[in-house]
């Protein structure tokens, strides 16, 4: 007998029964009548859904709508996040309830992605989300960045409280967005993510936050001392100019002979990566993407040239994304409707979101079997991906 569910947003009176799931899940030790944290729950309650069996919380799951770049336009996509189950209703298809319910209320509000950071990519690849982050987290040493060092550093301390350097802050940042895909443009309105940097306890830890400023890039930086030595953490950077690279760079140069690594996470298609590949290298949280609605998704697409095909998707989980799709793409806006044409290609939904993304070369993805069809068309669809996938740190959510 199928289990009754019934998934409805979540109440204060939910509170309770929710710190219960959140302590066990999360290991979360905060306590659950500190007014500070009782606030932040209730900030986010328009945001949470919960599955109930018999009046009973079984399992949350929060849906809050966010802003990213997107083939250089800020786009409003669909963030999940905080997916518990109490352990007594594990197992009985509640979050499968939650992500479907989710998901059908992203596609009516025209949100053609969503994003969440997996404890295990396996479990949400169940349900369509695919791993699409690309970068690395680097342990340099000290003295190979010493050595990258043109001169002294024009970057400065300064505070992060004042108006005109946060102003400043967040034009580097917007202009450092735009060539990558899925860059939270941080003006979502539902959490200050500057002031989460500055003087939020997430960040801060025991350790002091130092911000530098330069003509053309910041870098936020933290001290740490661990047992391999000491280490300059880049919390967040960003630079609007090659100048703002090297400027960075120079900055970073200077800890050599005070600290004897540099953490710093960078964009797939920074050269460095390449030359870096010998130090120890690790991914960072992963970010899983989805699509949401496969049409609009694909009309969020600018290739460089008109570039025309049809595409057969399979999506075992939302059946809105299953058939044939045709796809009239052009510099000046990209149109794409079902059809009942005969597909040119065919691949999974998952596929999809990596190759929009720009995540996963489209001869990579045929190589492995993932994708099928007509040569020319194969080109065509990899021609829609002119953007790198790229997620700093201090954007998980």
């Amino acid at each position: 007998m199928k289990t009754p569910f019934v998934i409805r947003p979540m109440t204060e009176d939910d509170l309770e029964q929710l710190f219960r799931i959140r302590q066990i899940a999360f290991f979360d030790s905060t306590d659950p009548t500190d007014p500070l944290i009782i606030e932040h729950h209730l900030k986010m309650l328009p945001y949470r859904y919960g599955c109930f069996i018999d009046g009973e919380l079984a399992s949350t799951a929060t849906w809050w709508p966010y802003n990213v770049m997107f083939y250089g336009e800020k786009r409003r996509a669909a963030g999940l996040a905080s997916v518990s189950t109490a352990v007594a209703h594990r197992r009985k298809g509640c979050v499968a309830a939650l992500l479907s319910d989710g998901l059908v209320r992203a596609r009516e509000e025209k949100l053609a992605w969503s994003f969440e950071h997996p404890f295990d990519p396996r479990y949400y690849a169940r349900f369509g989300w695919e791993t699409v982050r690309n970068g690395n987290l680097f342990r340099v040493p000290t003295e190979h960045l010493f050595t990258r060092i043109s001169s002294h550093t024009t970057m400065r301390q300064v505070d992060p409280d004042d108006e005109n350097n946060r102003a400043r802050f967040a034009e580097i940042h917007a202009a450092f967005a735009t060539p990558y895909n899925f860059m939270m443009t941080r003006d979502d309105g539902l959490r200050d993510t500057w002031e989460m940097f500055f003087h939020g306890a997430i960040w801060q830890e025991n350790h002091r936050v130092n911000v530098f400023l330069g003509e053309h890039a910041y870098a936020i930086l933290q001290m740490q001392r661990g047992p391999e030595g000491q280490v300059v953490d880049v919390i967040d950077y960003a630079y609007d100019a090659p100048a703002g690279r090297q400027e960075l760079f120079n900055l970073l140069g200077q800890f050599h002979g005070q600290s004897q690594f540099i953490d710093i996470l960078l964009p797939s298609d920074d050269p460095l990566t390449m030359d870096w590949c010998t130090f120890a290298a690790k991914h960072p949280n992963s970010l899983q993407a989805r699509i949401v609605d496969v049409i609009e998704a694909l009309q969020m697409t600018r290739p460089e040239q008109a570039v025309s095909f049809t595409l057969d998707v399979e999506d075992t989980f939302c059946d809105w994304n299953n058939g044939v799709f045709e796809v009239d793409a052009s510099p000046t806006g990209t149109a794409a409707r079902a059809t009942t044409k005969r597909a040119d290609i065919e691949l999974g939904v998952g596929t999809l979101a990596r190759i929009l993304s720009g995540s996963l070369d489209v001869y990579n993805a045929v190589r492995c079997g993932l994708v099928g069809g007509d040569e020319g068309a194969i080109k065509a669809l990899g021609s829609l991906a002119t953007h790198a996938c790229h997620l700093p740190t201090a954007d998980y959510f």
